[in-house]
């Protein structure tokens, strides 16, 4: 088996993005979804080197040759220490909650099929860990903690938080019946890929699977299921666009579809400013007060 670990996959010609900046898949992009990425300065020059690169990109994916995006079956966990820790996650409330209807397979999946709807790559990246059960562990953790710093500001409560992945749970009736209480979770946090058409789409861990093919992992430990469609995989935006991600369609029709590994090509991708982004969620309290009859309430 070719471990996790395994340093024999073509060498990347380009690192990870350096801070303050992301990658994007430029090549794939068509002009209008480019210009939604920042350029470099605002002058007529920059702007004309931006599109000229952008055009590129383009032409650079058309001579791309084909590849058999698979799927080859996930390779199985036989490592008694790795499997200890995927049934101990596989018992957990969240698995259960998520997956038990799904008929998952928790194993390594070859990097260079699986195929991203995301274009862009930031630079909050992690380094992956050094040994195969520490990467196992920091792909598929058994717990989702929430960072999030709280500001009240008048009648708001604002939840300030890097990680993206906190959510608020219903609010709760204090038990000492001082209040309310607002939880914080976290979203489950795995690796997570599906199966689409013949075709490994990764969910979930951008950022760990390609930190891991930075360092020339060929493959990531990931929780893999069955998707009926696209439009399972990729999620809607609060106003129900896809952007800034690809759409089911525009994906599906692409004839070599971008994979995690096409990040580390430099005739393809962009390298942009980007400023660091914070997860905020603003919560209201709108205080109204009246009376009723009893037999109202």
């Amino acid at each position: 088996m070719d471990q996790v670990g395994s340093t024999s996959a073509k060498p990347k010609t380009i690192g990870l993005p350096v801070p303050c900046t992301q990658r994007v898949l430029a090549g794939w992009l068509r002009a209008d979804h480019f210009a939604m990425y920042p350029a470099q300065g605002n002058t007529p020059a920059e702007i004309t080197w931006h599109q000229a690169k952008h055009a590129h990109a383009v032409q650079s994916v058309s001579q791309l040759p084909t590849v058999e995006l698979g799927p080859t079956p996930a390779i199985e966990i036989t490592d008694a220490s790795e499997n200890e820790w995927v049934s101990e996650i596989k018992k957990g409330v969240d698995f259960l909650k998520y997956y038990s209807h799904l008929n998952p397979i928790v194993g390594y999946v070859p990097i260079n099929e699986i195929t991203v709807f995301q274009p862009h790559l930031r630079s909050h990246h992690e380094s992956a860990p050094q040994t195969q059960l520490d990467i196992l562990k920091w792909c598929l953790p058994s717990t989702f903690a929430a960072h999030v710093s709280i500001r009240t500001e008048g009648n708001r409560i604002l939840l300030l938080g890097n990680d993206p992945t906190f959510q608020i749970l219903p609010p709760q009736s204090d038990p000492n019946g001082r209040g309310i209480l607002i939880p914080i979770g976290a979203n489950a946090n795995w690796v997570q890929v599906k199966r689409v058409s013949g075709r490994y789409i990764l969910h979930n861990g951008h950022h760990r699977v390609a930190s891991l093919a930075a360092a020339g992992h060929t493959l990531v430990p990931a929780i893999v299921s069955d998707a009926p469609d696209l439009e399972h995989v990729i999620p809607l935006q609060a106003n129900r666009q896809y952007r800034p991600w690809w759409t089911p369609q525009e994906l599906l029709g692409f004839p070599r579809p971008p994979r995690v590994i096409d990040f580390f090509d430099p005739k393809v991708t962009m390298d942009l400013p980007a400023e660091q982004l914070m997860r905020v969620v603003e919560i209201r309290m709108d205080v109204q007060q009246f009376q009723l009859p009893v037999e109202l309430k």
